[in-house]
């Protein structure tokens, strides 16, 4: 397996060489930018296969999204909510 992570690394290298145009010296630039491609096509498989991202589009029926109330409900609960200031008295 090992190998194969190599060859596939020297053959990207070699291909973004020659992308951009067969510059000399920058050989380690080049496999440096092979392995993070690699790293992060790993990282998105493994991501895919993941359990959490197998769930079918409808997403798990024990969480239950929260009730949209319309903003005349809302506002009136929000005021019943508010803590009504204590009368001084003299």
């Amino acid at each position: 397996m090992n190998d194969d992570r190599e060859q596939w690394l020297r053959q990207r290298a070699y291909a973004i060489w020659e992308i951009e145009g067969c510059p000399e010296g920058r050989d380690r630039e080049h496999w440096e930018k092979a392995e993070r491609e690699l790293s992060a096509a790993q990282a998105a498989e493994q991501f895919q296969s993941s359990p959490a991202n197998t769930q079918e589009p409808g997403g798990d029926p024990e969480i239950k999204k929260p009730r949209r109330t319309s903003p005349k409900a809302s506002s009136s609960t929000a005021a019943s909510r508010r803590k009504k200031t204590p009368e001084l008295r003299l």
